[in-house]
């Protein structure tokens, strides 16, 4: 099985987790993110940043009008 794996991937900083019930489960859950194109989760991580900006703002305006 051939894994598509970016070239700049070992450039990146990598957050440790800890156990997470054992390293099958964490095997498992890579390689259903290697199945993903790139593209797509870029795309994904984008729109989650921006939906919790929203929400940020969201909740801002209404500590707001708490606050008055």
């Amino acid at each position: 099985m051939s894994l598509n794996v970016d070239e700049t991937a070992g450039d990146l900083p990598v957050r440790d987790v800890g156990p997470r019930g054992g390293s099958m489960l964490v095997t498992q859950d890579r390689q259903l993110v290697f199945r993903i194109p790139r593209e797509q989760l870029e795309e994904q991580c984008l729109r989650l940043q921006e939906e919790n900006m929203l929400l940020k703002q969201h909740t801002r305006t209404q500590e707001q009008k708490l606050r008055r």
